[in-house]
């Protein structure tokens, strides 16, 4: 993992009242890290931790190993976040570079003033059963955005083409519909690698200048084009395919 890098894994389905705060002795460190820990915390006390909830398959306890639990639960107000379950800091830096809430029962919403996004340095998203917050559009740092494995119903985010560190989008097991349609007739999506939108319902016809400059279709190495992309736990090769009404470019 490449310093300050920040993965948050998120579990969201319905809006629920704050967990309780959960207070325990004070610990020394720098003031740039308490902040972070105080931003973290803050986050989490605006989730609620589900009572009853249907976990993704991805958090059945027979795919992968992973299982469904509340990690936040363990977090104590006070003391080192680095200590805490599903937070990762950086070991030279002591910055907060990854937030893991993968197969956390909890329910809530982002929104746009959330505490969260103090992290300045937030690279990479995961969020896996929720709702596309629009407000991403304005973190140019974002490199990875996967949304897949969904109930997110609305049209192509067209509007996310602009950002400018992009090279993975996964929109795959969703509701999304309508045209795939660009909103910039120059260099959409600059740096996108990875285009995963596969298991949806659009209709019409694709917009060749989003793969224009995919080095997976430029080969040049002995995989082939094939590109390493990792996620919680998980490790895939993507080969890079153009698919378009049952005819497949490769």
């Amino acid at each position: 993992m490449k310093p300050g890098h920040v993965y948050l894994c998120l579990f969201f389905q319905l809006f629920e009242p704050s967990m309780t705060i959960l207070v325990s002795s004070p610990f020394t460190q720098s003031s740039g890290r308490a902040d972070q820990c105080n931003a973290i915390f803050q986050f989490s006390n605006s989730l609620a931790i589900a009572t009853r909830i249907e976990s993704s398959y991805y958090c059945n306890a027979n795919f992968y190993n992973w299982t469904s639990y509340p990690r936040t639960a363990s977090w104590r107000r006070g003391t080192d976040c680095c200590t805490w379950e599903g937070i990762m800091c950086d070991s030279v830096t002591g910055d907060v570079i990854e937030v893991n809430l993968s197969c956390s029962p909890l329910q809530g919403t982002l929104h746009v003033n959330s505490t969260l996004f103090s992290l300045h340095n937030l690279r990479s998203l995961y969020l896996q059963e929720g709702k596309l917050p629009r407000f991403l559009a304005n973190y140019s740092n974002l490199e990875v955005l996967d949304f897949s494995n969904n109930e997110l119903e609305d049209l192509f985010p067209s509007w996310l083409e602009a950002l400018p560190s992009l090279y993975v989008l996964g929109l795959r097991s969703n509701k999304f519909h309508g045209l795939v349609k660009s909103s910039r007739p120059a260099q959409p999506f600059p740096r996108l690698h990875i285009f995963d939108i596969s298991n949806n319902n659009f209709s019409g016809a694709f917009p060749i200048q989003y793969i224009a400059s995919f080095k997976g279709m430029m080969g040049g190495d002995d995989r082939r084009g094939n590109l390493l992309y990792q996620e919680e736990g998980v490790r895939s090769f993507y080969t890079t395919h153009v698919i378009e009404k049952g005819n497949m470019f490769s």
